[in-house]
């Protein structure tokens, strides 16, 4: 049974991420697990704090309740399973701390607190998720609903992967009859090109249907362009150590990026 960590604030974007999780496995039983993190206030005196502690405790496993009979209500597969999480820090915390059971992917709503012409941003939370934890991230924009895939993008930096790491894009192919096209942006030497899609026709098969090199710098504009122009409803990106995603989502470049709401995002981590 395959584990799916969902992180929850109690929020619609949250619940839009559980229906989108629901509806994406709901031909296989499912150990669901949601996450719930808060911090305390700040208060000068102990009795204080274990009063508030208390109060938010009580608060918590109330909305987390409800939450749970929200994610029933999407269920088609009565063999799933739900556990709840919770704990005081941060959600990077909770995830981490939570590592022992092994989860297959996380997915979590996004929602940025501020639009740009293309859209919303990436919200912080789902940002630093994306850049901490070694689990595959599902991220999924507020409002998008679950369909089956019939375009992927993959932004490739055509550098060898390994089979462990490409997995999880392998389990979204085997599950749909979606496209997959390959992204390269930047400059490339024809060897490289040959030997790194020979590398991954062999990890992907046949469903690698094209491949597209762009000459140029702006790697976030010209992945956002192509997934517009290939009507994608996933783009997949690898993040080597975190190095790809710290350029990617570097302060600068976030707030010129605003990633389109509809497009969710598959973030893998070598």
């Amino acid at each position: 049974m395959r584990t799916v960590f969902l992180p929850n604030d109690f929020s619609h974007k949250s619940e839009n991420a559980m229906k989108y999780a629901a509806d994406m496995f709901h031909n296989e039983p499912i150990h669901y697990v949601l996450i719930h993190s808060y911090d305390i206030p700040y208060q000068p005196n102990e009795v204080i704090i274990s009063s508030i502690l208390e109060t938010l405790k009580e608060d918590v496993d109330r909305n987390l309740l409800k939450q749970e009979e929200i994610l029933k209500s999407y269920f088609r597969n009565e063999a799933n399973v739900i556990t709840k999480r919770v704990g005081v820090g941060s959600v990077v915390d909770m995830i981490n701390y939570n590592e022992d059971m092994n989860p297959d992917f996380v997915v979590m709503g996004t929602r940025g607190t501020r639009q740009s012409a293309s859209g919303y941003l990436i919200g912080s939370n789902t940002l630093q998720v994306l850049k901490s934890v070694d689990v595959p991230v599902l991220a999924i924009p507020e409002n998008c609903r679950y369909s089956k895939l019939k375009q992927i993008v993959f932004g490739s930096d055509m550098k060898a992967i390994a089979h462990d790491v490409i997995k999880p894009l392998t389990l979204m192919l085997e599950r749909t009859d979606a496209d997959l096209t390959v992204v390269h942006v930047g400059d490339i030497s024809a060897e490289s090109k040959n030997n790194t899609l020979h590398e991954l026709k062999s990890l992907l098969g046949e469903r690698l249907t094209s491949f597209v090199q762009v000459a140029s710098t702006n790697i976030d504009e010209e992945l956002r362009r192509m997934a517009r122009e290939n009507d994608a409803d996933l783009l997949v990106l690898v993040d080597r150590k975190r190095n790809f995603l710290q350029r990617l989502f570097h302060k600068s470049v976030t707030r010129k990026m605003g990633w389109k709401t509809e497009i969710p995002m598959l973030v893998l981590h070598e």
